[in-house]
Parts: C-alpha cells; structure tokens; sequence
C-alpha cells in the first residue's frame, strides 16, 4: 500500500504504527521505508534495508524515520555482543551501524535534488559508513569493456590477458562490494544491527544484504538456501530484472537502464566460493546456470520489475 516495490508483507518493529510506516515512507525514495530482511540467530543481530532518506540541502527531519530507527534498535537483546577493538570509537559505541552503498560525494550530490543521507547526531546511538560502490553507469560500462575483451579468443590467449582485464575495473568493483559485505557481517558478529541502502535500495542494497548473509549464515551457502535468498533480497524487495538485464530489448547493453546488478553478486559470490569451496553445497555450475535463466526467463524468478509486476 505505501511501496508498490516491496513484497506484499513486511516485517517492521513492534510499537511501530501503521500511520508511522506511512510518514517514514515519505522520507524515504521511492517510498522504501526500513524493512527487515535477516535476523542473525547467535546474538539477536538483525539485517534492514531501505532507500536513501530525504534530508536535502536544509537538512530536513522525519519524526517517524527516527521512530522507526529507535524502534529497529530495540530489536536488539541487551549484552548480546562480544567488543570489538576499532579506530573509531563510535563504531563499539553504536548500536546501529548505517551503510551506505554510494561514496560520500555521490551522496552529497543527491542532497542537491532532495536526498541524501543519514545524520548521525539525528540518529542517537548509530555509526555510519560509506562503501564506495559505484553507480549502474560505472558498472554497465566496466561490464562492456569486459565482455568486448573476453568476446575474443585472441584476448584470452595474450600475454597481456591480466593487464587488459585490469583495464575493464570490473574486479575492482567486485573489491569494493565484498568489502563492504565483509565490513556488514563483522558488524552483526560483534552485535549490531545494520541498516543498509544505496540510492533506490534495490540494487546495490539487494547484493550487500545478500552477500552479508551468505558470509554470516551456512544455510544460504546450501542449495536451497541461496535459491531462497534470491527470491528473498532481489526479487520480493523489487530488484528491477526486466529494466536492468534488458529483457525484451535490442541492444540491451547499450539502454542507459542496463545493469549487470544480478551477475555482479553471482561473480562476488564465486570470488567466495574460489576461497572457500567447502563451505558451500553447490559449485561454479550452479552458479552459471542461475547467470544463465536471469537472462533465459525460464523461471518467473526473473520476470519484471517487482512482486506486485509479476502478481498483476
């Protein structure tokens, strides 16, 4: 009713009204509100996830948004855990850590058209971080130029494969999104909560959300579990096949709305794997073969944009 891109139920903390979801969905762009997605089972930590805030230039507030924060903190069982030692002091303090998928000048730049991002001196007891995932644009062109290059043998054959595949950048922007993942899952060892976004909170969002519990938590290392976990933080949180993969488009890769957003997190996901092949149930062909149906659309996983796209 108030975000026509989330599943069709939601989970939000208790005390947490009705009214109050539909003011905080005012703060937040394209009205995704703080959702939770994870709940990390060995201390009481929990995963959300949102869109950006609307603070802007002025610095505006949201009662309601700072409701649902204090309330998504209360979540949280008391003495559950362990201290961690960290540059920041603020970071142990916190009991909310914000992360924000975009660099913080990208950030700022949306202040100038209404957004932004989160205050901490309006968020009592959180720590904030920015992790420096580039942009669709940023990633769409890494993505040609890698595809240009592995599209010819005579590429791959060369002496000079590793410097012209360096070129593309697209490994170090998987650097950057593992990195952040792996900063969210220390975050919830040591007992916090997270509450992640990027922009729109359902691109970037859905790969650190996710590749945050494939690291926390085995049962999404299974089978089964990864296939859920698809489902779960892509499809029903309104992770946009149809506009990003260019279904039913010529030329898809040209289209300014095209994104490998899907086979990035596949890729992240086989970086992991390469590292630690006993600590999953499926290997590189499994993988492969969900690469593959996100752009085959045999399964009605992939199709559209959202859960109420695909219910309609």
């Amino acid at each position: 009713e108030y975000c026509s891109t989330y599943p069709q139920r939601i989970i939000i903390p208790a005390g947490i009204t009705v009214d109050d979801v539909k003011e905080c969905s005012k703060f937040r762009t394209k009205e995704r509100f703080p959702a939770f997605t994870y709940y990390y089972k060995k201390n009481g930590a929990s995963i959300w996830r949102s869109s950006q805030p609307k603070p802007g230039l002025l610095g505006h507030v949201s009662k309601a948004d700072q409701k649902m924060i204090q309330h998504i903190i209360k979540t949280l069982p008391q003495n559950n855990g362990r201290i961690l030692k960290h540059k920041d002091a603020s970071w142990n303090d916190a009991k909310l850590h914000f992360f924000d998928a975009r660099s913080k000048l990208s950030a700022i730049g949306n202040k100038f058209m209404g957004s932004g991002y989160e205050d901490v001196g309006t968020y009592p007891s959180t720590y904030f971080e920015f992790c420096d995932i580039e942009n669709i644009h940023k990633i769409r062109a890494s993505y040609n130029k890698l595809m240009q290059l592995c599209s010819n043998p005579q590429n791959i054959l060369s002496g000079e494969w590793l410097g012209q595949l360096d070129k593309t950048e697209w490994l170090q922007h998987l650097a950057f999104i593992l990195n952040a993942a792996s900063l969210m899952a220390e975050s919830i060892r040591a007992g916090k909560i997270v509450l992640v976004h990027c922009s729109d909170g359902w691109d970037r969002t859905s790969q650190l959300a996710s590749l945050a519990q494939v690291i926390l938590d085995k049962h999404y290392r299974t089978i089964e579990g990864f296939e859920k976990l698809i489902e779960k933080d892509f499809a029903l949180f309104g992770h946009q096949y149809k506009t990003r993969l260019g279904h039913g488009k010529r030329n898809a890769l040209n289209d300014s709305e095209f994104c490998p957003i899907t086979i990035q997190f596949i890729d992240c996901v086989h970086q992991i794997l390469f590292q630690f092949p006993t600590a999953f149930e499926f290997n590189l062909k499994f993988l492969h073969d969900i690469a593959y149906h996100s752009f085959s659309l045999r399964f009605g996983t992939f199709l559209l944009n959202s859960e109420k796209d695909r219910t309609n």
